[in-house]
């Protein structure tokens, strides 16, 4: 049974990939245009899609939320209405530390891994590792911060064996808390700092004493 789940996730997976492609529109249920998606993500299954021209808004839909993926257009299972604000953050992320073996160099390493409920059932998936090291020894003072979007976050004015302090100068100097649990990568030649989620999100893992040293929330509630 679990085999033939497996083979029907493949095959639902592969129907999208086809299928979706960026700048397409997404009408809600009653034929009502919502907006065109801008990025997906396979593995966590989950669409953004910009709402409004004016005062636009970003809406991180679950697939499952998709009722038919004919070419060119993607129609929603919900009304317009129905998309609330719940919509606007993206599913929670778990970062765990682990150590991990990579099979393509052999290299034992602690890694974070990023568990979320996916988009399309909401089972627990784990996301491709990021290297502990690769964030903890990358990462220097005045690094320009990116969120998931490509969004300005800030400058890294501070550090400490876990987390990142962000200030936006654009923004009244915003202070941001980031810890290593939410950074994809770190890019040393254009001194880069990309998020995982959002700057929208980071307010939902800065410290507090239910979260450990590396942003996990230890007690969250995910969509």
């Amino acid at each position: 049974m679990e085999e033939e789940g497996a083979q029907r996730d493949a095959v639902v997976v592969a129907v999208i990939d086809n299928l979706m492609g960026e700048g397409l529109p997404v009408f809600d249920v009653d034929g009502v245009r919502i907006g065109p998606i801008s990025r997906y993500d396979l593995d966590s299954g989950y669409m953004v899609v910009e709402q409004g021209a004016l005062a636009s808004r970003r809406l991180y839909l679950p697939f499952h939320l998709l009722r038919t993926i004919p070419p060119k257009e993607f129609s929603l299972s919900v009304s317009k209405a129905g998309l609330t604000n719940v919509y606007l953050l993206p599913p929670a992320i778990k970062p765990v530390v682990e150590e991990w073996t990579n099979p393509l160099t052999g290299r034992t390493e602690a890694v974070i891994w990023h568990e979320i409920h996916n988009g399309y059932d909401g089972r627990l998936v784990r996301m491709m590792p990021v290297s502990l090291d690769e964030v903890a020894s990358g990462v220097t003072m005045g690094m320009t911060v990116l969120d998931v979007d490509g969004d300005y976050v800030g400058e890294v004015i501070d550090r400490d064996k876990a987390r990142l302090t962000v200030r936006d100068d654009i923004a009244g100097d915003t202070i941001h808390i980031v810890p290593f649990g939410v950074v994809l990568g770190v890019d040393l030649d254009d001194l880069e700092v990309t998020l995982l989620v959002p700057k929208l999100a980071l307010p939902r893992y800065a410290f507090t004493p239910d979260t450990n040293a590396h942003g996990t929330d230890t007690d969250s509630e995910d969509r």
